[in-house]
């Protein structure tokens, strides 16, 4: 798996680069160009151009590398990990129910009005993730 990693710290680079480089495909995106010619001569995967010409492509590769950083950390507990591509979460539950997507959703806004705020988006998608999670190691249904 490729892993984009934000960060400006050349000694965390480095030890990222040791502890992550046999699990993952790690380029560390960085501003400061020396530190960038440093670590590549060392070589460590950087670069500068896509960290200088996206701010948002900055803070996704953050994200990805804190949301990578708990997934190895919780494997290495022992606890099992699952990873889906987001906008997948409710077909996902319903494949694994054997029902609807239109049940699942149905469940999934009862669920949000019986709790009341805040529940928006997100919350729904987390439910649905871990409804589809659940459903594949338990005999679960909605309507129980």
């Amino acid at each position: 798996m490729r892993a984009l990693a934000v960060c400006q710290d050349e000694l965390v680079i480095r030890t990222l680069h040791q502890v992550l480089a046999g699990a993952f495909d790690v380029e560390f995106l960085v501003e400061s160009r020396p530190m960038a010619r440093r670590l590549s001569d060392d070589g460590v995967p950087v670069t500068v151009a896509e960290a200088h010409a996206s701010y948002p492509v900055m803070c996704r590769a953050d994200g990805m590398m804190y949301h990578d950083a708990l997934s190895v950390a919780a494997r290495g507990l022992g606890l099992a990990v699952e990873r889906h591509d987001r906008g997948e979460e409710v077909g996902r539950a319903a494949d694994r129910l054997g029902v609807s997507v239109e049940e699942v959703e149905r469940f999934l806004q009862t669920a949000g009005q019986r709790l009341g705020p805040p529940w928006q988006k997100e919350h729904r998608l987390a439910a649905a993730a871990a409804i589809g999670v659940l459903a594949a190691r338990l005999q679960l249904s909605l309507f129980a």
